[in-house]
């Protein structure tokens, strides 16, 4: 069975404080669909996040996710110091792993990129995903430099892949032997689906049944409505949009820390007459209420 992970969004009060009783009802919402977290990823708003704010995150999804739930924990940044300390700590909690971004805005070569991941892989022992994603970091990891990485070191178990080049991830999948391979664009879920062994979404933190519903049934129909949902949550830089939708259906306020600005009126719009209607008379807090209420009987 192919595995969902959520990217966890970080909720924030008024005053730009995390938020950890909205946060633990946005879990609480799929933890029946899901199969685990990652904790400071990118939608975390990871980079506006102090070195004691992403710990107390951690602590918090572990005390309260069920020991069945994958958690991992997103360390990556453009300094590979930064990155070993923070991954050295992470090795002193009970998680599955580590995600490790491509260091952003420095540009480094395929040697620059195969020594920071290898700093890393030799320091800790825990299971380290590479993270691909092209937009945000403007550097790949070349298929050469995953085949290398993933036969020096065991511990290098797979990649959260974000880009959009189809021909590259069939490649990967040719090439790299046992190695896992999460979809990271929920918008090319479906044409990711015959190479991947799971996803790694930000949808699921409202559409976890529906990835399921896709992986067991493969229906196109599904397929129609992740993309649908991910034009609208995309429609502006993530967490943004998410972070409005969840305030609208679920709980709590769409804050975000600076430079991120809440979502644009004209775009705010576009997400109230899609979900307006989709919702008429459709309470999803009752859908929480009731996944809650099932776990406690």
């Amino acid at each position: 069975m192919k595995k969902i992970i959520t990217a966890l969004v970080t909720p924030f009060t008024s005053d730009y404080k995390i938020d950890y009783d909205t946060l633990k009802i946005y879990i609480d919402y799929q933890l029946d669909d899901v199969d685990g977290f990652i904790v400071c990823g990118t939608t975390a708003e990871v980079c506006t996040l102090s070195d004691d704010e992403k710990f107390e995150l951690l602590e918090f999804v572990l005390r309260i996710c069920p020991s069945d739930k994958e958690i991992y924990f997103g360390c990556g940044t453009n300094n590979t110091t930064t990155t070993l300390a923070l991954a050295k700590k992470a090795s002193n909690y009970p998680i599955n792993g580590l995600l490790i971004v491509t260091p952003y805005y420095n540009k480094p070569s395929q040697k620059g990129l195969y020594k920071h991941y290898e700093c890393i892989a030799q320091a800790v022992s825990l299971p380290i995903i590479l993270y691909q994603v092209e937009s945000r970091c403007n550097c790949i990891l070349e298929i050469e430099t995953i085949k290398k990485l993933h036969h020096n070191h065991l511990n290098i178990i797979g990649i959260k892949y974000a880009s959009s080049s189809i021909e590259t991830l069939k490649e990967i999948r040719k090439q790299v032997k046992n190695f896992t391979i999460y979809c990271g664009d929920d918008a090319l879920l479906y044409e990711m689906n015959p190479y991947i062994d799971g996803v790694i979404s930000v949808l699921t933190h409202l559409y976890a049944k529906n990835i399921r519903a896709f992986f067991d049934t493969e229906d196109k129909r599904e397929d129609f409505f992740i993309k649908r949902y991910s034009r609208l949550l995309f429609i502006e830089s993530n967490p943004v949009p998410v972070k409005y939708v969840l305030s609208k259906l679920l709980h709590g306020g769409d804050f975000v820390r600076l430079p991120l600005a809440t979502i644009g009126d004209d775009n705010k719009k576009l997400i109230d007459a899609y979900f307006d209607n989709l919702y008429d008379g459709y309470n999803v807090s009752l859908i929480y209420e009731s996944n809650t209420n099932r776990r406690t009987t």
